[in-house]
């Protein structure tokens, strides 16, 4: 633990609050599995006191592609662009596949493709590009864990919307990818948020999504 930083973010503090959860989390403050969550508990101290923590943290879901959409692409349906994707060979790296979650290796063939991941047409909803491997490849599946790929690059752009799928302004921030998950509880944490969606930092591409577990 960095001893100094934390000392920091508690200086002015007696108890841990809220607001401290997703720092003290990067921080490696030890949490314990409890239910669809975690909790944390422990001891630090501070200035000669003795801080508890106890508190019950829900961790983010993460989530693919849905395995219906990216079916219909690989069958040869339309995006949201309303034409066939385009046809390729993956160079190795930089192609990530929104379905798998894994860099297609190199040489094997992927679909290059518009997506819209929202519900709905509205203002708010982005189309931009996005990789599938072209053949069927499964769903990622270990929804409560930072998908690897979300490692590869150095930064990446997070924003969070509300339940009517609309930017809840002031959310959208570019961050390491050391601190991505912190960053990503943090936003999840504003009651107004519904889910987060995870993009590239230089591109604008759509990667992933986050839910409220």
């Amino acid at each position: 633990m960095r001893k100094e930083k934390l000392e920091v973010i508690l200086s002015s503090a007696n108890m841990v609050t809220d607001h401290h959860i997703p720092f003290l989390f990067s921080f490696g403050v030890p949490f314990e599995s409890a239910g669809n969550g975690l909790r944390q508990k422990h001891e630090i101290r501070h200035s000669g006191r003795v801080i508890q923590t106890m508190r019950e943290v829900k961790m983010p879901l993460y989530s693919a592609l849905p395995t219906e959409v990216v079916r219909a692409l690989q069958a040869g349906g339309v995006d949201a662009n309303g034409q066939i994707a385009e046809f390729s060979t993956s160079d190795g790296s930089s192609n990530p596949c929104r379905h798998c979650l894994q860099d297609i290796p190199l040489g094997h063939g992927m679909l290059i493709l518009a997506h819209r991941p929202f519900a709905r047409v509205h203002p708010y909803a982005e189309t931009g590009p996005v990789f599938l491997c072209s053949d069927q490849c499964d769903r990622w599946q270990s929804v409560s864990n930072l998908p690897p790929i979300l490692a590869t690059s150095p930064e990446y752009l997070i924003k969070g919307y509300d339940a009517a799928e609309r930017i809840v302004y002031g959310t959208g921030t570019v961050v390491p990818a050391i601190t991505l998950s912190a960053s990503i509880d943090a936003i999840l944490e504003n009651p107004v948020v519904a889910f987060v969606h995870i993009r590239s930092a230089r591109n604008n591409c759509y990667q992933a999504r986050a839910d409220k577990g």
